[in-house]
């Protein structure tokens, strides 16, 4: 019979606790649910009203115990632009810029690694608006991302008229209220894995970062069937460790 000596248990106890916390191989580490939008002091019932009574709660397990990693709903309506010729770097050119996609609220419990935009840039707690823009083609932005699509964050208690369409400078402004830095407050936007028929659904890209594929309804200007658009956002970006940058 095997024996386990004493001196070893401390060891032993460490590895079966890592492999307890482990994810199932092909398991995503992220999960959605439904969740409803509810007015509060936090989050005006103009916001409420323009958005999806249904969003969707992400969530994850940290150290075994799930955690809400944040909470987000989408427009009930997206305003559109005519379509443009194919512009370098751009995926949903058929949206406005500056309009409304959605709400997305971070939590005072969650980690503040949850709390983070695509630059790394620690958000505050709260609800904050989701608006639609496209990063400059220029030399300042040319290495942030192979995409130029993406939303601007502000908090609702600036930006509460959902039905306006913001211009850019406006947008600017308010999302660096939600940064606290030069930089305004952002998530990028990536393409379609088409490999998903759900909606909505959460997938891990190889570099570890959190997308949800969702659809978004779009605005029409004329009497016709409802027009959807399929949408894909990084909510979480790889968690860094080491105190890496």
């Amino acid at each position: 019979m095997l024996e386990c000596k004493d001196q070893y248990l401390p060891a032993l106890f460490l590895v079966l606790t890592f492999f307890s916390v482990m994810p199932v191989q092909g398991e995503e580490p992220y999960a959605i649910e439904s969740f409803a939008a509810k007015a509060s002091a936090q989050l005006p019932a103009e916001i409420v009203n323009a958005v999806e009574p249904q969003g969707s709660r992400l969530t994850t397990f940290v150290n075994g115990l799930k955690i809400t990693v944040c909470e987000l709903w989408w427009a009930k309506s997206v305003a559109t632009q005519n379509s443009s010729p194919a512009a370098h770097g751009i995926l949903y050119g058929g949206l406005r810029v500056g309009a409304l996609v959605g709400v997305i609220h971070y939590l005072a419990e969650s980690n503040e690694d949850y709390r983070e935009d695509f630059l790394d840039q620690k958000l505050r707690p709260g609800y904050y608006t989701m608006r639609y823009a496209q990063m400059p083609e220029d030399r300042e932005h040319k290495n942030v991302s192979p995409y130029r699509d993406f939303v601007l964050l502000s908090p609702v208690s600036v930006d509460r008229d959902p039905g306006r369409v913001l211009a850019m400078d406006e947008m600017l402004r308010w999302s660096r209220l939600g940064s606290r830095s030069r930089h305004p407050a952002i998530l990028s936007l990536v393409p379609m894995d088409t490999g998903h028929k759900n909606f909505p659904a959460v997938i891990t890209d190889d570099a570890g970062s959190c997308i949800l594929q969702a659809k978004l309804h779009l605005s029409q200007e004329k009497p016709g069937p409802p027009q959807d658009l399929g949408f894909a956002i990084i909510l979480v970006t790889p968690l860094k460790e080491n105190g890496e940058s």
